[in-house]
C-alpha cells in the first residue's frame, strides 16, 4: 500500500526548508533569551505576581 505513494522531486524540497526555518527560529529565540537585559528578565519573572491596577467599570453610565 505504501508503494502507491510517489513523491515528486520538488516535494522533497519542503522538509529541509521546514527544518531550516524551525532551526533558525529556535536559535534566534535562544540568543534573544540569553542576551536579555536583567531588568527585562526581572519584569518577566514577576509578571504573573504583579498587582493589577483596578478601575471601576462604568458600562457607559455618566457620573
Amino acid at each position: 500500500m505504501s508503494s502507491r505513494v510517489a513523491f515528486e522531486a520538488w516535494q522533497m524540497v519542503f522538509p529541509p526548508i521546514g527544518f531550516i526555518v524551525f532551526f533558525t527560529l529556535f536559535i534566534w529565540l535562544f540568543v534573544r533569551a540569553v542576551r536579555m537585559k536583567q531588568s527585562s528578565l526581572n519584569h518577566l519573572e514577576n509578571l504573573p505576581l504583579e498587582e493589577e491596577i483596578t478601575r471601576p467599570v462604568t458600562h457607559g453610565q455618566s457620573e
